[in-house]
Formats: C-alpha cells, structure tokens, sequence
C-alpha cells in the first residue's frame, strides 16, 4: 500500500504566526480521524455529557445571587471592603486643600522662582535705578556729569597737575604703586581671596605713593548735612578711600606763610559750632579738606552716583570756606572764574579692574556767577583697566601728580584764604 501523498501547504499570514490550510485533497485522507459532527446522535450524545460535567463545574465555584440573603450579606462586605481601600487613598478634606496646593506649587527651570532669574532681575533692576538715580535725583541737587570737559578745566588740570616734575624718587614710587595694582588685577583673574576691605588694591598702591603731610581715611561715613540741598533724598556719603590734609602739615604751612602758629583746635572750635565744616567725619583723625576721593560700587552707575555725592560735599567745604572769609574771597557777580579761583578735587571710581579718573567742580557755563548758583559739575579725564600694565603706570603717576598737587597749590588756597581770618 502507497502512503498517501503529502499535502500540499499554502501558508497565509496573519498578524501572528502562519497559519496552515490544506487544500481539498486532503480532506479524504484526514477523514477518518475525524471528529463526531455534533448534530449526529454520537455527537448529541457526547455535547450532553460535557455540558452536564460543566455544569456540575460551575455550580461548585458559582456565587450566589445578588438577590438572595447571602448574596446581599457578600454584597455589602465588599462594599465595605472596596470603601474602606479607597478611603485610605482619598485626597484629604476640603479645609487643607490650600495647604496642599501651596505645597505642590510648580517650579519651573524657566520659572521667575529660579535663582538664576531672580539674581538676573535683581542686577538689572539695580543698574536701572543707578541711572535713574543719576538723571533725577543728582540734577535736582544741581549735579551735572559731562562726556566733554568744559576747556578751563581742562586748560587747568593739564597745566597745574598732570605737568608737575618727577625725580627719581616719584618715578620709584610712581612704579611700585603701579606693580600693586597690576598684582591686585592678578589676584582678581585667579579667584584668590583679595585681602582685607581696608587692604583694597588702590589702598596698597596709595601707600606705596609720597602720602607725607597727608591724611588717608578710608570706611569713614560723612557728615550727612553736608550733602547739596536738593527736592529728592541723596544717599549718605561714605566713601571707600578719602585723602585730605593733616592737621599738623596745614598748621605747617600756614606758619610758614603768615609767621603765626595757628592751632588746629582753632578750626575745631568752629567745626563744632556748624560755623565752618573742614573734616566731614567730624572728629579728630579725619582728613582736612579732602580733595581725591575712591568709590567703589557693584557697577559703574552705582560708584559714579556715590562719587558725584562726596565730590559735591568737598566742593561745599571750600566753598564755605570762602563765604565763611567774606567776600574777598567769595565768586562775586563782576568775578570772572580764573585758573586760581577754581575750586577742583578728584575721584578714582572703580569696579572690578575698571577704573576711572574724574574731575568735579563748580562750573559756571558762561565764566561768571552773575548771582547764580554754579553747577557741581563731574567730568571724566580717563579710563584704566589694571589687567594692562600701561594702565597700570598710568594711573599710579596721575593719583602721584594728584596728591604732590593737594600738598602744594590746594595746600595755598587754603591757606590764604585761613590767613585772613586769623
């Protein structure tokens, strides 16, 4: 007997695995094993007996009804059962639903929360108020800056300050000073812990600088009455580093040119009275007359704001000065504004390795005062980066020419004008 021929399989596929069908040749062959068609009577027989066992199944596992006792005591346990599960996760009662928000409150990396973006706003709203400091409050006190110096001025520092002789002494001096503030800019770059904040680079470098007959006060809050009047509210001057002159080399000098020992308390008796103000910390160890001034500040706005405050204040000392001796010495209406009568002092503004060197004085636009009050007016002479060692040697000759000026023709106004009161 031949076995019977192998099928033929045609493979269709589905979304699974192939499925194979066979095609009619077959069926005869497969037809003996073939199972009992279920309405034949084998076939009924057969379905009668597997439903019954299936039934004998079901009625052993089967719940009972939902409408019978039993079924209704189940019913209610479970419902019991389900309230209390979902009870242990509901969300908590109404009266701390706003605590619970507060405290699921969103945070956002681009969020106004982040501190990146709080610090940004800060600074920025810092630099617009500096600005808005500068062009509200400063011009209702009558404090102008100026890009452009007016030419007297210039005519006057460039000729009686910046064109004094060095020796070799100066050029030393000049050349330490400037070697400080290039190993200040140094530190700075690196992250190195700077030194103290009375330690501060131009402090090093002012020491480093012929500072004899003089007084270097730093950290010294001023006398706030002597800010300029003004509708709006200035800040108190505090400047980081004030030079002024000492009182033994002022009482010097002014020995020296009238012949008359003349004692500092003489100018401390009329401090006290509010008669007439020469050391804004208003004490004894404070600089007299002081004429270079250094301001530090977060930005540049904010240091020039501070600056052009305590410049003011030290133009209104020798102003007062001057209407304290009467009007010999005071800006008349027919007085024209002469290199001698110009009252001038300095300021160094400083931030990071920036810094910047201005003039202040009070500047009458046409030459005369015609019974006018003239403008404190704030000009910038030049700009230095210490990180430059150009700028270095630079800077440190101009604060040297400042201060070999403040102990010599600042020095004589002065005390020609204290020589007619004694």
């Amino acid at each position: 007997m031949e076995p019977p021929p192998r099928p033929n399989k045609q493979k269709t596929w589905l979304l699974c695995e192939p499925v194979t069908v066979l095609d009619q040749r077959t069926s005869d062959t497969i037809s003996d094993t073939q199972q009992p068609r279920a309405d034949s009577p084998e076939g009924d027989k057969e379905f009668e007996q597997g439903t019954s066992q299936l039934s004998d199944k079901i009625g052993d596992t089967q719940q009972p009804r939902a409408d019978s006792p039993e079924g209704d005591r189940k019913s209610e346990q479970g419902t019991s059962q389900l309230s209390d599960n979902i009870g242990d996760t509901q969300q908590p009662r109404a009266n701390s639903l706003v605590r619970n928000r507060k405290s699921k409150k969103k945070t956002s990396p681009l969020s106004d929360n982040s501190s990146d973006t709080q610090k940004a706003r800060a600074k920025s709203s810092e630099g617009s108020s500096d600005v808005e400091y500068c062009g509200r409050k400063l011009l209702l006190a009558n404090i102008y800056f100026e890009e452009k110096m007016p030419k007297v001025i210039g005519d006057y520092v460039n000729v009686h300050i910046f064109t004094l002789p060095n020796g070799a002494r100066d050029i030393r001096h000049a050349k330490d000073a400037a070697d400080k503030l290039k190993k200040g800019s140094e530190e700075n770059a690196l992250g190195a812990i700077g030194e103290p904040e009375s330690e501060s680079t131009l402090l090093s470098a002012l020491k480093c600088l012929d500072t004899s007959g003089l007084r270097v006060d730093y950290q010294g809050g001023w006398i706030p009455s002597l800010k300029p009047p003004g509708t709006e509210h200035l800040d108190d001057a505090r400047p980081q580093i004030s030079v002024g002159l000492s009182d033994e080399f002022l009482a010097h000098a002014m020995e020296t040119t009238t012949g008359i020992y003349v004692p500092m308390a003489f100018l401390s008796t009329l401090q006290e009275d509010l008669t007439l103000i020469s050391n804004p910390r208003g004490n004894l160890y404070g600089p007299r007359f002081p004429f270079l001034i250094v301001e530090e500040g977060e930005n540049l706005h904010q240091a020039q704001n501070k600056a052009a405050v305590s410049g003011a204040i030290a133009l209104r000392m020798l102003k007062g000065l001057r209407e304290f001796n009467g009007p010999k010495h005071t800006q008349g209406s027919d007085h024209k504004q002469s290199e001698f009568t110009l009252d001038v002092v300095f300021s160094i503004v400083t931030e990071g390795s920036v810094h910047e060197l201005w003039v202040h004085t009070d500047y009458f636009p046409d030459g005369k005062s015609d019974g006018k009050s003239p403008k404190v007016l704030m000009a910038r002479l030049s700009a230095y980066r210490n990180a430059v060692t150009w700028n270095c040697v630079a800077l440190s000759r101009r604060i040297q020419a400042i201060l070999k000026w403040g102990k010599g023709e600042f020095t004589d106004k002065v005390v020609s004008m204290l020589e007619w009161e004694a």
